[in-house]
């Protein structure tokens, strides 16, 4: 609601992943898709608000996505799974 509501003001979260893209998915829309390696080197210097692995990959949502939108005037929806 707040997407469609205030289209100019909020928008939601990019993740970073380790898996491969899916059809149709676009970088940089969908997923930031890096390096087991990258995503690793992301996790030691606390890059990452969040981040989990499910299955083979890694997902987490970047501190840098995070500010790069705020530097836009933009207020970042998070779009993550919850692990149980």
């Amino acid at each position: 609601m707040l997407l469609d509501r205030h289209p100019g003001t909020f928008v939601t979260s990019i993740s970073h992943t380790t898996r491969d893209p899916r059809p149709g998915e676009v970088r940089g829309q969908d997923y930031y898709y890096v390096s087991m390696h990258d995503f690793e080197d992301l996790i030691a210097k606390g890059g990452f608000l969040e981040h989990a692995k499910f299955g083979s990959n890694q997902y987490g949502t970047s501190k840098g996505m995070i500010e790069e939108m705020r530097q836009k005037g933009k207020v970042v929806i998070l779009d993550i799974e919850m692990e149980v």
